[in-house]
C-alpha cells in the first residue's frame, strides 16, 4: 500500500515550518514504514557527483566522506534504545559502518546553521547500541529518485535484481546490532580521533584535488537510487539526509555535509550496490516505495 498524494503532502509542510522545533510525525511515520530493512556489504555512490561514500583515517583523524575510488561500507539493520535530543526510546534503522572489528559509523553531527539547531553533517563516531544520542547512527533508506537515474539496466539483469536486497521479516526476527568499539582495547584504531557529536562551528564545503569520477552510471552494475536520512530529530525537526559535498566540520574532520530532505534533489540520490552480487533484491511486503518515487 501506497502512501496517498495528501499524505505526503502533509509530511512535507510539517517538515517546512520555520522553528527549529516542529511536530514532525507524519513526515516521520512515511519514512518508517518506507526505509528498506537491510545488511551486508554495499557501496554508496552518489548519483550527481559519481563519488562513493567511504571512511578513512587520515593524519591521525577518522573521516567519512565521498571519494573518487570504490569502496563499500558495512550495513546493519538494528534496533538501539536511547536517546535522540531530549527523548529517549528505541531507534530502528540502519547503522553504516566501516567493516571493522573495532572501527567507526556514521554519525549525525549536531549544530547550528542560519541560527537553528539541526544536524549539519555525517561523521565518523565509535558505534554505540544504546545511551545518549544513540539515534544519530541509525539511518533510513527510502526509495527516491528513479531507478533509471542511476542505472541502465543490463539485459543479463532479471527485474527481481533490479532494487535493494531486503532481508525477509519471517526470517530476521533477531534484530542485528552494530559492532561496538570497546574504548579501553589496546589497538591503534583507539588512537584516532574522532569527530564530536556536537558543535558551535560552521562547515565548510571540501574539494577533492583527484577529481578522476566517471559520471558515466550506465556503465554500472544493477541498483536502486535511495536517500539516506538520520531518525535523529526526525520527529521533531525538519527531516534531513546526506548530501553530495564534503565539507570540513568541527576539529578539522572532512565528513559528508547534510541538507533539508527534498526527495527530487538528485544530490540525495545514492546508488546503493550490493558488493557480493551483481544487483540488488527487492523482497514483497518489505520496503514500500512513497509515493514521491513517482
Amino acid at each position: 500500500m501506497l502512501f496517498s498524494v495528501s499524505m505526503l503532502s502533509l509530511a512535507f509542510v510539517a517538515t517546512m515550518a520555520s522553528a527549529s522545533s516542529i511536530d514532525n510525525t507524519q513526515m516521520q511515520a512515511v519514512v518508517l514504514a518506507s526505509q528498506a530493512k537491510v545488511s551486508g556489504s554495499y557501496t554508496f555512490r552518489n548519483v550527481q557527483t559519481g563519488k562513493y561514500l567511504q571512511f578513512t583515517r587520515n593524519s591521525g583523524k577518522a573521516n567519512v566522506y565521498t571519494q573518487s575510488s570504490k569502496k563499500s561500507v558495512s550495513l546493519k539493520w538494528t534496533r538501539v534504545s536511547g536517546s535522540s535530543g531530549k527523548s529517549k526510546g528505541s531507534w530502528q534503522g540502519v547503522s553504516i559502518a566501516d567493516g571493522s572489528s573495532n572501527g567507526k559509523c556514521l554519525a549525525a553531527q549536531y549544530g547550528k546553521q542560519n541560527g537553528q539547531g539541526k544536524d549539519i553533517a555525517a561523521v565518523a563516531y565509535a558505534c554505540r547500541t544504546s545511551g545518549e544520542s544513540v539515534a544519530k547512527q541509525v539511518w533510513a533508506l527510502v526509495p527516491c529518485g528513479t531507478s533509471s537515474s542511476a542505472i541502465t539496466f543490463s539485459k543479463k539483469v532479471s527485474r527481481r535484481r533490479r532494487s535493494l536486497d531486503l532481508e525477509d521479516r519471517a526470517n530476521n526476527a533477531a534484530i542485528t546490532e552494530p559492532v561496538v568499539v570497546d574504548e579501553d582495547e589496546d589497538e591503534d584504531e583507539n588512537d584516532v580521533e574522532e569527530s564530536p557529536l556536537f558543535t558551535d562551528e560552521d562547515v565548510a564545503e571540501y574539494t577533492e584535488t583527484d577529481d578522476d569520477a566517471d559520471f558515466n552510471l550506465g556503465k554500472r552494475g544493477s541498483s536502486s537510487t535511495y536517500c539516506i536520512l538520520t531518525h535523529d530529530h526526525l520527529f521533531d525537526q525538519r527531516a534531513r539526509a546526506v548530501g553530495s559535498k564534503a565539507v570540513k566540520s568541527a576539529g578539522g574532520f572532512t565528513s559528508q555535509g547534510m541538507v533539508d530532505f527534498n526527495a527530487k534533489d538528485k544530490s540525495q540520490w545514492w546508488a546503493v550496490v550490493s558488493s557480493r552480487s551483481h544487483g540488488l533484491v527487492v523482497k514483497p511486503g518489505i520496503a514500500r516505495a512513497p509515493s514521491w518515487r513517482k
